[in-house]
This record gives structure tokens, C-alpha cells and sequence, in this order.
């Protein structure tokens, strides 16, 4: 959960400059547009496949690697056809905040 709310405050602090940011897990350009920028599909744990199936999340290794942050993530796999994909590997965040220039405290949400 560290990493996560890592990421989240990144996100919110760098938000005035630009809309991509640098984060311990790379370089995440996301969408803006209305006032707002978003940023989706961020990678928070390595993919529950395999050996990792039913552990603990493990975290994202620290990289300089370069995302376009502008699609979701897939969902967990559910019973009932959703809009998005479908996939264990479904381990995504999503942030989205106001992009108010001069600001210190703006709101953010993460889902």
C-alpha cells in the first residue's frame, strides 16, 4: 500500500507542470482534458499469475521506463460480461485530479 499511495502523491504533486509524471516505476503520460487530468492503467503490483496466484501483492520494480497511462486496466474476471476486458492480471490504478495551476492542496481520487 506504500507504493500505491507512493504513486497517488507523485501524481498529485507533479500535476501543474504537465500531464505525464515521474514515479519510482517510470514515466506515466495521461489524458487532459476539462480542467482534469487522468492517468489509467498504472501498473500498482506485479501480475498475480503463476507462482504469485493467491500471494501477497508483490511490488513493481523501480524503472525509467516510459507508459502512456490512457486505457484501463483490465477488470478481475467476473460472472457477468462487463465494457471492460477481463483478466487475473488486474492489478491497475486509476488517478484522476483537477489541474488548478498554483494550488497546493487538490483533490484526488484513485480508483
Amino acid at each position: 500500500m506504500i507504493i500505491l499511495y507512493t504513486i497517488i502523491l507523485l501524481i498529485s504533486a507533479a500535476l501543474p507542470l504537465s500531464a505525464a509524471v515521474r514515479c519510482r516505476t517510470g514515466v506515466y503520460s495521461g489524458l487532459a482534458e476539462d480542467g482534469a487530468v487522468s492517468f489509467r492503467g498504472i501498473r500498482y503490483a506485479l501480475p498475480p499469475l503463476g507462482e504469485r496466484r493467491f500471494a501477497p501483492p508483490e511490488p513493481v520494480p523501480a524503472s525509467n521506463a516510459s507508459f502512456e497511462a490512457v486505457r484501463f486496466g483490465d477488470a478481475s474476471p467476473q460472472p457477468a460480461p462487463t465494457p471492460n476486458r477481463q483478466s487475473e492480471d488486474c492489478l491497475w490504478l486509476n488517478v484522476c485530479a483537477d489541474m488548478c495551476p498554483g494550488r497546493k492542496d487538490r483533490p484526488v481520487m484513485a480508483f
